[in-house]
């Protein structure tokens, strides 16, 4: 086949949604219209409760973006010229305790039941309604939320049309979010029930990939990597946004799940440097950016590290990747565990970009995450080894410089327009056979 195709893309995290996940369908978009194929992309109108909708698009002139509303469900905005930044800063603790809440609840629920799912309707509505102008032949939908799948799911059974089914992390066994008996029962009937029709199923990685291989079919599953965009980042202006006064500066970005992201080891190794003599305030800086960062505030009091410690909060994306820029070290945190191998985000990739040396915590190069920041000789994976820890803090503070030669071969692998056509490429040769 190698006339152009007309793929509607079905996804919530899209831009201007700030999310990682955003990043991912984004890509496709831009590198499949630029190939000379017709792209819409079918997501939702962002509400508040989405999160921060800063993420700023401005090359995707040929793909129809249509922002579809939840049901007879919209959240009131504050008008831009009332809105005050305590004002703000309150409706984003506000949202963020109501986030903790629905994440311990769906803890023993899963994914039942959804936000999102008010989107199903109005989303099945309005994709009829595109197909009636213009006739897709592909619909690629992306999880999370279970909305896509469905909405895709439907889509397949009422058109007929190539379906690919995109997994960023598992829906059922979900290493957050990991529903409880009988939910989990449910859950995974629902799931079989819908992507079982689908014709391809990609995914984030191997690990992940032998998971859905067991329940979809072998020749049905293959990995596609998230990764970073050299275009994307070669537009963002290099700014250091750190003041040059001998501290060593290091940066996270990102979500912080309670006793999972876990940056409690590194509180320790920083105790630790205090009580042999080092005069850790005047040498050290740890920035948190993100909205949601779980117990952080609560592990600050505990260790008592509050002066060598700054949360900005969530910031624009610019911000964001000159901070990893600027920073000495970047802090990756996630946990070991059967259900987590596999979780590959693009913040990763990004961080293997950034030229600078990655400090991951909690894994080591047992699990996926540890073995490629090892392999691409961007960092090292210390697990919760508290003692090499402190040695490679104490090695920052005297000025040593830590191990870091990249692999460029191996992150190269990892640009978003290779992968946006090897994905491609894998749904042609499904869709001649």
């Amino acid at each position: 086949m190698t006339e152009n195709l007309k793929i509607l893309i079905v996804t919530h995290y899209f831009p201007p949604l700030n999310k990682m996940g955003s990043l991912r369908t984004y890509s496709w978009a831009k590198y499949w219209s630029r190939m000379g194929h017709e792209v819409c992309v079918l997501t939702t109108k962002k509400e508040v409760f989405d999160g921060i909708s800063n993420l700023d698009i401005d090359d995707l002139e040929s793909v129809n973006i249509e922002e579809v509303p939840y049901w007879y469900f919209s959240v009131p905005k504050t008008s831009r010229n009332t809105q005050m930044k305590d004002s703000r800063n309150r409706e984003l603790s506000d949202i963020n305790k109501l986030k903790s809440s629905i994440r311990r609840l769906r803890s023993f629920t899963g994914s039942i039941p959804d936000i999102h799912d008010l989107w199903i309707i109005p989303g099945v509505i309005n994709a009829l309604r595109i197909y009636g102008k213009w006739r897709f032949n592909i619909v690629v939908s992306s999880y999370s939320p279970p909305a896509s799948h469905i909405i895709a799911g439907i889509l397949k059974r009422r058109l007929g049309i190539f379906w690919v089914a995109d997994y960023r992390d598992l829906w059922y066994g979900n290493h957050v979010q990991s529903s409880r008996w009988p939910f989990s029962i449910l859950e995974k009937n629902i799931e079989d029930f819908w992507v079982k029709k689908a014709d391809l199923i990609t995914v984030v990685s191997e690990p992940l990939a032998k998971k859905l291989k067991n329940r979809f079919g072998e020749n049905k599953v293959i990995v596609v990597e998230n990764g970073f965009d050299l275009e994307d980042l070669g537009k963002i202006e290099k700014e250091n946004i750190f003041s040059e006064d001998g501290k060593i500066r290091i940066v996270y970005t990102g979500t912080i799940y309670p006793n999972k992201r876990d940056p409690s080891p590194i509180f320790e190794a920083v105790n630790i440097l205090r009580n042999v003599g080092f005069d850790i305030e005047k040498k050290l800086e740890i920035i948190f950016y993100g909205s949601d960062l779980g117990n952080l505030r609560q592990l600050i009091d505990k260790y008592q590290v509050a002066n060598i410690i700054k949360t900005p909060g969530l910031v624009d994306r610019k911000t964001s990747i000159n901070a990893q820029r600027s920073a000495d070290v970047l802090l990756f945190l996630e946990w070991e565990d059967p259900s987590v191998d596999g979780i590959l985000t693009g913040k990763l990739f990004e961080y293997m970009f950034s030229g600078k040396p990655i400090l991951g915590i909690g894994i080591t190069s047992k699990s996926l995450a540890g073995k490629i920041i090892e392999e691409s000789g961007t960092g090292m994976a210390l697990g919760k080894d508290v003692g090499k820890i402190a040695e490679v803090l104490t090695k920052l503070i005297n000025g040593e410089v830590l191990n870091y030669k990249p692999n460029i071969d191996l992150i190269m692998k990892y640009t978003r327009k290779d992968l946006a056509e090897k994905m491609l490429e894998e749904i042609l040769q499904r869709m001649v056979k």
